[in-house]
């Protein structure tokens, strides 16, 4: 597969979403045009007045998954019962360098996008369960149980051990509040298998998906160590998540694909955690 950008009547759609979700923020009080998403919108109408140089395309690559990434928060949270909560995760999350590149560990630029994690976790786990971003990274109810999750979105393979090892701990604290929970540690993959800032590209959508399916089964193969030897009675599985932004060329279709599994460590939670981590398609 390569990578690169969609063709122009992808940024239609894309653009239409975007305006809509910026809508959004600046009814929760926040002024688009001072984050890197009002950057974001300048590329996009550059795009989608012509042609545009390397440098140019480069930009617009980029802009790709965060962009995405807000709609899909704006579609499946705009109407979060914990509206304050939600606001001061976007706030943090609105900030961050232009490109997913640009993340240094030693500065912490890396804790907007981590947090724009978490939000995706909990567009998508909102689908399944009720949500509360009041408590850890996010807690959901599930036919009565409560599950709490702590999301990771590790740099690299060096770096899940740590991950896991401070999601364990953290889910540890919150099993000793709330007797009886579930404990779910969310994985971001991304950075494991793909470089920053890419598009997967493809004919259909078919192998885009098997991509990113095998993606999700590989970080477990390859890397599943990282929790299975470190077992907690507060973890009861792990969710392993790649996704991004693809364009299957017939139909011309710009999208947002997902390959993921749940490993469930504890048998008697897999109902609830299967509910949870239910995604509905996300596309245009």
């Amino acid at each position: 597969m390569a990578t690169g950008s969609p063709p122009g009547q992808s940024w239609h759609r894309a653009s239409q979403a975007l305006d809509d979700a910026l809508t959004w923020l600046a009814a929760l009080g926040f002024d688009p045009s001072k984050t890197r998403f009002g950057d974001y919108r300048r590329v996009i109408e550059q795009r989608l007045a012509g042609p545009l140089s390397a440098a140019q395309r480069e930009k617009a690559v980029e802009s790709v998954r965060p962009v995405l990434e807000l709609i899909l928060i704006h579609r499946w949270l705009r109407g979060h019962p914990h509206q304050d909560a939600l606001r001061a995760r976007l706030e943090r999350a609105l900030k961050g360098p232009w490109a997913e590149k640009d993340e240094s560990p030693s500065t912490n630029s890396s804790m907007a996008r981590n947090i724009a994690f978490e939000l995706v976790c909990a567009a998508k786990m909102a689908q399944g369960g009720e949500v509360d971003l009041n408590d850890g990274d996010l807690a959901a109810a599930v036919d009565g149980a409560r599950v709490n999750v702590e999301c990771k979105r590790p740099r690299s393979a060096a770096g899940l051990p740590a991950a896991v090892k401070d999601a364990i701990e953290q889910l540890e604290k919150r099993a000793r509040r709330h007797r009886g929970s579930v404990g779910l540690i969310a994985i971001s993959g991304d950075l494991l298998m793909r470089s920053p800032s890419d598009i997967v590209k493809s004919e259909s959508e078919e192998p885009i998906q098997r991509f990113y399916s095998d993606a999700a089964r590989r970080i477990r193969r390859e890397h599943g160590g990282a929790w299975r030897f470190r077992r907690s009675k507060a973890v009861h599985g792990v969710y392993v998540n790649v996704a991004g932004p693809a364009h299957a060329r017939a139909p011309d279709k710009l999208f947002w694909a997902e390959g993921d599994l749940v490993h469930i460590l504890r048998r008697e939670a897999a109902d609830v955690l299967l509910a949870l981590t239910y995604r509905p398609r996300f596309d245009f």
